[in-house]
């Protein structure tokens, strides 16, 4: 404790030096380097010792006394060691400062944790079930340090940190928290890829639709990825496969989804480097193939759920057919925006007579597809899904086609939608419930 007293005016001129690089100055290699590891060293052992009573020391009161001294001592040596390396970290050259605390809170929470298994002094562990909350602070940091993983040695820090995570979870596989650590590991691999494409993208200059839809793809791989090779994995990653499909993927899916949502609201598909191709363009493919990976991702876990909850999840699947329509109308909306000139504005895709006339067909023909399908599947929940968006095509031409489209678009419309009711009804009538014969089999009988 004296020792830290004597010690405070190097601090006091440590701190006044933060984030700034000085003249001279080798991080980690100096005498204030060497006074916080003197320090944090000391206060470590002397915990250590102080946790090892003599066995002539019986008195309760003795023992309790001790133990308090000797986590007194753990957290003074623990604070002197990473708050001196943090001071330290920021005297780093400008774009190192994070990557260097990443490395140096790596390195020494997992030898600590080393120490502390070959001594038996469990308090050495407790670094190291620390790491992950701080990693997520410094991902967060980090992008508004550097612009690419190229750069400030993120390539470096960033893998070695994972492993030491991935290295934690082994060892602590039979502790009963460890389940947490396991998704908020995908969480945090999950934004460092999508951190490294955009920065990448946008350090070449890449337009907004491109990253967004880059962004997409690598969600929709992850999400894909980890739901179908997890349980391959050996472990301690394998045989919690259901906690990393549930919990692990199930929010990347949502996070996936709403910028699935966004992307398809607000950008039009243009890339200044690719001429714009309905279906093809990269927003539309991305989207496509995170509509994919979601309903892949909700096919897969409807089995990971208790029996009483799977009726539940797997009616998340008419959300997913949603999602569909919208995508399907947004590529619509950005079609026409570029090959007829229409404003991609809201004011602009209402009074436009043929966005608003193949946005009827098209919902028309989603609905043939799913009463169809309804129809010859004996499902009635799919043929009345299809029902719906019927009714509320119907409702679009006489709300919208009929006061903002003009007299030939709106006679296409009502025309094309209209010989779609009749076909539906006549290939594809409504099936009858369970238990229940057709009309045509109980005449016969």
């Amino acid at each position: 404790f004296c020792a830290g007293l004597a010690f405070l005016p190097t601090l006091a001129a440590a701190l006044s030096d933060a984030l700034t690089p000085v003249a001279g100055h080798t991080p980690f290699l100096n005498d204030f380097a060497l006074g916080w590891a003197m320090l944090g060293v000391a206060g470590l052992a002397s915990s250590y010792f102080l946790r090892r009573p003599p066995a002539a020391l019986a008195e309760t009161t003795a023992q309790n006394a001790r133990q308090f001294l000797a986590l007194l001592a753990f957290a003074w040596g623990g604070a002197w060691w990473f708050g001196g390396g943090v001071v330290e970290a920021t005297t780093m050259p400008t774009g190192f400062v994070v990557s260097t605390l990443v490395l140096f809170m790596t390195l020494s929470s997992t030898g600590m944790a080393l120490l502390g298994w070959q001594l038996d002094f469990a308090w050495l562990g407790l670094p190291l079930w620390a790491l992950l909350p701080a990693l997520f602070v410094l991902a967060i940091l980090h992008p508004r340090e550097i612009d690419s993983p190229f750069e400030g040695g993120a390539w470096l820090a960033w893998p070695l940190a994972l492993g030491a995570h991935g290295w934690m979870l082994r060892r602590n596989d039979a502790k009963p928290l460890i389940w947490l650590y396991h998704i908020g590991g995908v969480w945090l691999a999950t934004y460092l890829a999508a951190a490294a494409v955009n920065g990448l993208l946008r350090q070449a200059d890449a337009g907004t639709a491109l990253v967004a839809a880059a962004l997409l793809a690598l969600m929709a791989a992850i999400s894909a990825g980890v739901t179908a090779f997890v349980a391959r994995l050996p472990a301690p990653i394998g045989p919690r496969a259901v906690t990393y499909r549930l919990w692990g993927i199930g929010p990347v899916v949502m996070v996936g989804v709403l910028l699935l949502l966004l992307a398809n609201l607000t950008l039009d598909g243009a890339d200044t480097r690719l001429p714009y191709l309905p279906l093809l363009n990269p927003l539309a493919l991305a989207s496509a193939a995170m509509l994919g990976a979601t309903l892949y991702w909700l096919f897969t876990v409807r089995g990971d759920v208790a029996a009483h909850l799977r009726p539940a999840v797997w009616s998340l699947r008419w959300v997913w057919w949603a999602l569909l329509i919208f995508c399907m109308s947004a590529e619509l909306a950005r079609s026409v925006h570029h090959w007829l000139d229409m404003p991609f504005i809201w004011d602009g895709l209402y009074a436009n007579s043929i966005f608003q006339m193949l946005l009827a067909v098209l919902w028309g023909i989603v609905a043939l597809g799913l009463m169809v399908w309804g129809s010859r599947r004996s499902s009635r929940s799919s043929w009345f899904a299809g029902a719906i968006v019927l009714a509320l095509t119907v409702v679009k031409l006489f709300v919208v086609d009929l006061a903002a489209v003009d007299a030939v678009a709106r006679i296409v419309s009502f025309i094309g939608v209209g010989l779609l009711i009749l076909l539906i009804a006549f290939i594809a009538p409504a099936p009858p419930k369970k238990g229940v014969a057709p009309a045509a089999d109980s005449a016969a009988g």
